[in-house]
């Protein structure tokens, strides 16, 4: 998968809109500073893939998303370019399978939001099949990620307002050999400890279904 000759316009342009949102970044030393891996995150606004792309400290960086958001054909050659993928919400396509081999093999890193959705009272939920396939069948580590803050984000002047937004990323880790695709239950298992993982970043008030008694 290649990135066109707009990709640094694109990114040049998220700066400017987020130009007075002022992101605190917590442990940058998590993240592996070579080869391929899987950020998994919690999704609160539509600001989360931008934000995350731009503080991540690793190039290339490629998102996986769902493949409603290409139906528009300007969308979707601006997302194709900037390295986006497109992606079933309750599964893995056999395109989506395709070039996200081609971008881990590239020693890319890859950000997911494994609830499949926007949740914006910033509380977890159930995580979809399709980051713990990935993370399983191409045997690359999972970089656990926390965003918050961006739950504020309201009104439509909203790019002129200061802000500060956390991103917190954990230690990675590995996912045992890869599930049977169909196996359902083996996937929400794997699923359920990347979501896990990611609940320990978040305060107990935005840990939604995996608070203390999951």
């Amino acid at each position: 998968m290649k990135f066109a000759w707009y990709y640094r316009l694109v990114r040049l342009s998220a700066r400017i809109v987020f130009i007075f949102t002022r992101v605190k970044v917590i442990g940058k030393e998590n993240v592996p500073s070579t080869g391929p891996m899987l950020v998994c995150s919690n999704h609160i606004h539509l600001a989360d893939p931008p934000l995350l792309g731009l503080n991540l400290p690793r190039y290339p960086v490629y998102f996986l998303a769902k493949k409603e958001l290409f139906g528009n054909k300007f969308v979707g050659f601006i997302f194709r370019g900037s390295g986006t993928i497109p992606v079933n919400r309750t599964g893995v396509s056999g395109e989506g399978i395709k070039l996200s081999q081609s971008a881990f093999k590239k020693g890319g890193a890859i950000i997911i939001f494994p609830e499949g959705k926007r949740n914006p009272a910033a509380t977890l939920c159930q995580a979809l099949p399709g980051a713990a396939y990935l993370a399983a069948t191409f045997g690359v580590p999972v970089v656990p990620t926390a965003i918050l803050g961006t739950e504020n984000i309201k009104g439509k002047w909203w790019f002129l307002k200061p802000r500060t937004v956390t991103i917190q990323f954990g230690k990675p880790f590995n996912l045992e050999a890869c599930p049977d695709k169909n196996d359902r239950e083996a996937l929400a298992a794997q699923g359920d400890r990347i979501m896990k993982a990611i609940a320990e970043l978040l305060p107990v008030p935005n840990r939604g279904v995996y608070g203390e008694k999951a």
